[in-house]
């Protein structure tokens, strides 16, 4: 099998979750290096994956001669630094969101394009082992037509809008949003973020089918605040609905609940079944490496870049489909601003990207689509 000669960009906090990954698939990925602005931490990084270390991303490229980087810097860099890969003529798989703007996505694609190079973005959700096994359901009809997809305080933004338009099946038409600011006493998320203040949003989306989806959530969500408020991943149909772990299916005049089983063989994770009659069930693709369940996702996005690079393919995702799921949650945000709906796809610069446009010039001392500016700029830590 073709080995990739990967390096990855930025080796903060996420990038935890991306390396050891990596360093499993050893089978098709060979890492040549590692490169952040912090050379300090480049090089701790470097020494525990016996790799090459940067602080260049130029010095990277030349020296390690990656086929293909991942790119985990913050999210305010990574049009900047999509660009120099793809003028370096590189592959990347890159963090999400795509970009903090459409126009920002449109350079990053841009780039790829002209440059010849494949560009795949990190989006995990729909890629969950559990969200895989709501696709096949939704795909199967057991639930008839799909009128509802939900994502409530287990996720936001992009994230959200990823699941609830791969279940729908169609493209967003119209988009709804209400928001709230509210000062609350000191609480520290999952990550350890201090928040003193609760952002909350609301989104209501019109597909094109006639499906509705439906978005709640909160920068508090994964605080002691709101840990514990009701959150689920959900989508209905005409006939029944999955929620979380179970489905529901009218059957007889009755509600008949299964369960999602998750199996495992040999201590990793084999599958998931339904016990309908015939059985739903989702097989694990990735068996072969031993990841936990929560890797499965990282999985996926590396071995996409890896076979759109080698089988020359379009990923499995892409940046087109990425760049819909920011701008859908642009949307959302707009509406609330505007306190009317917006249709989409949107065909002009929103108020909301000029705010975020601004706000960048403001920290960084030029406007984001000056990148030559930016490459060398030390981002927030993630």
């Amino acid at each position: 099998m073709e080995k990739l000669r990967m390096a990855v960009i930025g080796v903060g906090r996420r990038a935890n979750a991306h390396l050891p990954v990596i360093a499993v698939m050893k089978d098709i990925f060979e890492l040549v290096g590692v490169c952040d602005i912090d050379a300090e931490r480049a090089r701790e990084v470097a020494e525990r994956y016996k790799t090459a270390w940067f602080s260049s991303v130029y010095d990277l490229f030349e020296k390690a001669k990656p086929d293909v980087v991942d790119i985990i810097v913050p999210a305010d860099g990574h049009h900047a630094v999509a660009k120099a890969a793809a003028e370096a003529k590189v592959h990347m798989l890159v963090e999400t969101p795509i970009a903090i703007t459409l126009p920002c996505a449109d350079l990053m694609i841009q780039a790829a394009q002209e440059a010849g190079v494949k560009l795949e973005v990190a989006e995990n959700v729909w890629r969950f082992p559990q969200q895989r096994m709501y696709k096949v359901i939704a795909d199967s009809g057991v639930i008839g037509d799909v009128v509802r997809t939900y994502c409530v305080y287990t996720t936001g933004g992009y994230h959200a809008m990823n699941i609830i338009r791969v279940l729908a099946g169609a493209e967003a038409v119209e988009a709804m949003g209400k928001t709230g600011y509210w000062e609350i006493p000191l609480v520290t998320d999952h990550a350890g973020r201090r928040i003193t203040s609760e952002s909350w949003i609301m989104g209501i989306i019109t597909f094109e089918n006639g499906v509705i989806g439906i978005h709640e959530g909160s920068n508090t969500y994964s605080s002691v605040l709101r840990r514990n408020a009701p959150r689920f991943y959900r989508v209905d149909g005409a006939k029944g609905f999955a929620v979380n772990d179970d489905l529901f299916l009218a059957e007889g005049g009755e509600v008949k609940r299964y369960q999602m089983r998750y199996l495992t063989a040999d201590s990793a994770p084999d599958r998931i079944v339904v016990d309908t009659d015939p059985p739903l069930e989702w097989e694990n693709p990735f068996k072969r490496y031993s990841l936990s369940w929560g890797h499965l996702a990282v999985a996926s996005e590396l071995y996409s870049i890896y076979r759109a690079v080698v089988e020359d393919k379009e990923p499995e995702y892409g940046a087109i489909q990425a760049r819909k799921d920011q701008e859908l949650s642009i949307a959302i945000r707009e509406s609330a601003r505007k306190g009317s709906p917006v249709k989409l796809p949107l065909t002009e610069l929103t108020e909301v990207e000029r705010g975020i446009h601004e706000s960048f010039a403001r920290r960084y001392g030029c406007d984001p689509l000056e990148v030559e500016k930016l490459i060398l700029k030390p981002y927030p830590k993630v």
